[in-house]
């Protein structure tokens, strides 16, 4: 554990993501309840679970971090809490992310996730085309196994 002051906007983070992860583990249960292990909503639950647990620790850990006074800067204070909260990159890749939300309605699972992981390997790996479609085709076809012939739920 590191005894550093927190960054801008962490500890408002943490709270953020205990909420999120109970309003989804909360929403998983709303699927099937705990009728079955196997349910639709089981591995959501188990996810939102493990979620909450881990954000809880992790507002645990920023409560007992020192507060300090930031080192001066030459950049306006919002400036450097902006960049300091949501750098260039993550904002790039919460837009693919919506993207692909958005997408799943309209134009269905296969493309939309095809077409997101393709994006999201280039963006994180910037590897050749060729070994990027492998891992694509890799992870479609393990989602496929795992949710529509293990747990027999019906992909969009």
């Amino acid at each position: 554990m590191t005894n550093s002051p927190p960054l801008p906007g962490e500890r408002g983070f943490g709270y953020a993501l205990v909420a999120a992860s109970a309003l989804i583990l909360w929403l998983a249960f709303g699927i099937s309840g705990l009728s079955s292990a196997s349910s639709a909503g089981a591995f959501p639950m188990a996810a939102a679970a493990v979620m909450l647990v881990s954000a809880i620790g992790i507002v645990h850990r920023n409560r007992r971090r020192p507060h300090s006074p930031r080192p001066p800067t030459t950049a306006p204070r919002s400036v450097r809490t902006g960049t300091d909260i949501l750098p260039r990159e993550v904002a790039l890749y919460m837009a693919i992310l919506i993207a692909y939300v958005v997408s799943l309605e309209h134009v269905g699972f296969l493309a939309s996730t095809s077409v997101f992981l393709l994006v999201s390997l280039w963006q994180l790996h910037r590897r050749s085309a060729v070994t990027l479609l492998a891992v694509a085709i890799g992870v479609l076809l393990t989602i496929q196994m795992v949710f529509g012939t293990l747990f027999q739920v019906q992909l969009p």
